[in-house]
């Protein structure tokens, strides 16, 4: 343990070395910046600040990396809030209680909530990382195909019973996402699918465009109608901020189970923040003495996604830094940046670099502790006045950064139309009742549902069985037959008392 403390001691000292330190703040400001712009994230902050990291030291370019990281998966948080966007999947939940919250004039508390539990979240996350990575490691590799895709559809129903009021719609919208995720090339046959001649479906739904489209475009649509009055984001007052930080203690058992949960989904590559908070959100929920209150402007909602995760972050950096398997894309990014600097990431970069994995450590919590003070300091200041500009003003600029958005990533003009369509889909289903989590979720996890189920049936010669006979896969079926059971009574109970 004391050589482990020291490890500790000795990264920090690397870390706060002045010149490090200046670049691991600069890349969770850009961070944030692009996580809190609808149709921006993480990932695209740290592929265009990669080939700048080539010149840097290694410290200072795994620094701004790890920088943009957290910054990234943290600045989602105030789109979310402020104007019910989501600036990034892994805030799509926070979108539940935190916007309602807003539209009360409680965006400064909600703010200071969401990043207080960021901080808190980040913080076990680092945690798990820096004394968990060997165990932890060890229970990934226990996770195959048929895990993967049971764990996958219980995260389906969780989602279906938190989304909305109806299950029938929530499975509608659900099964549309399903539907989404299929279209274009078939990973396996290299085969057209559901294109119908359309040039501009042949690569498929891509994950930008579509959040674009379902969240951005759809919210300026929605906001139109009411140009009257004057703002997306009411005035707020925001001098109790600092004190949101010990206020959230109060909900320390929320804070846990939700890190918990962000750090076990977070070892399991390429599920992470997509799906865990909903999860964390569920598990909340139950829990509390007041679950009639979340998805209208529950502080406990809004503690459950944004601690869940950044929780994500600790737990998809253990399987990269011990086996050399990452988490999700952005991991995916800073491995590139380890092997432009010749480092090799793998079961042996314990042994042969601990320096760097110490770093790596020290990094993750100083970006906590950085996004922390610019949030508080003034970045929820600047975000919350930016929003409350007059929505003949701001409606255009979020339209126009959603479709640039879109075209970003791949600099095709297919992207904005399909954004520009989704909105249009998305908007017809806000105002019919349809809730949009589920379709997007689906959308998202489907490519790697499938994945995973084929590979699962080819390894099985097309057979179920193993579902029920492994024993983890076997839990997380049981736990969906569950799940769907009490929704599906709950509905009926419901119904019934409504019934004259």
């Amino acid at each position: 343990m004391d050589s482990v403390f020291s490890y500790i001691l000795g990264g920090i000292a690397s870390a706060c070395q002045w010149d490090t330190l200046a670049l691991l703040l600069a890349g969770t400001v850009l961070g944030l910046m692009f996580g809190a712009i609808p149709g921006l994230n993480a990932t695209l902050a740290m592929v265009l600040i990669l080939p700048l990291t080539y010149s840097m030291s290694p410290s200072g370019g795994i620094g701004l990396l790890m920088g943009a990281y957290v910054g990234g998966i943290t600045g989602g948080l105030i789109s979310a809030i402020t104007i019910g966007i989501p600036g990034t999947a892994a805030s799509i939940a926070t979108t539940l209680d935190g916007h309602p919250m807003s539209k009360r004039g409680e965006s400064g508390r909600a703010l200071g909530i969401a990043s207080a539990s960021s901080f808190y979240g980040g913080l076990l996350g680092w945690l798990a990382l820096a004394f968990l990575t060997p165990q932890l490691s060890k229970a990934a590799l226990m996770i195959g195909s048929f895990e993967y895709s049971a764990i996958i559809l219980f995260g389906f129903t969780v989602i279906i019973g938190v989304s909305g009021d109806s299950i029938l719609k929530s499975m509608i919208m659900m099964l549309i996402g399903l539907i989404i995720s299929v279209v274009g090339l078939d990973p396996l046959h290299g085969v057209q699918r559901l294109t119908f001649g359309v040039r501009a479906l042949d690569t498929g739904f891509q994950t930008v465009p579509l959040l674009s489209g379902v969240y951005v475009v759809s919210r300026a649509l929605e906001e139109t109608e009411n140009l009257k009055e004057g703002s997306i984001c009411p005035p707020s007052r925001l001098d109790d901020l600092i004190a949101q930080l010990w206020k959230v203690l109060k909900q320390w058992k929320a804070i846990i189970i939700s890190s918990v949960i962000g750090i076990l989904i977070g070892i399991l590559p390429g599920i992470g923040a997509s799906v865990a908070p909903f999860l964390a959100y569920d598990q909340v929920k139950k829990l509390s003495k007041t679950p009639q209150d979340f998805g209208q402007g529950a502080p406990e909602g809004i503690v459950a996604s944004e601690a869940c995760n950044n929780a994500t972050i600790g737990g998809a950096l253990v399987p990269a830094l011990a086996l050399g398997i990452p988490g999700d894309i952005p991991v995916v990014i800073l491995i590139s940046g380890l092997m432009l600097h010749g480092y090799q990431v793998g079961p042996t970069f314990f042994a042969s670099n601990p320096a760097m994995v110490y770093f790596i450590y020290a990094a993750l919590l100083l970006a906590n502790a950085l996004m922390l003070l610019v949030l508080f300091s003034f970045g929820i200041r600047l975000f919350t006045r930016l929003m409350s500009v007059s929505k003949i003003i701001l409606i255009p600029i979020i339209m126009v950064a959603g479709l640039l958005g879109a075209y970003n990533i791949y600099h095709n003009m297919d992207d904005v139309w399909i954004a520009f369509f989704a909105g249009l889909f998305a908007y017809g289903a806000i105002k019919t009742g349809f809730p949009l989590t589920p379709m997007i979720i689906a959308a998202i996890l489907g490519p790697l549902l499938e994945k995973n189920l084929r590979i699962a049936l080819t390894l099985s010669n097309g057979s179920l069985t193993p579902l029920v006979t492994r024993p983890i896969s076997l839990v997380f079926i049981l736990l969906t037959a569950a799940t769907l059971t009490a929704f599906v009574v709950r509905e009926i109970r419901g119904k019934k008392k409504g019934a004259p």
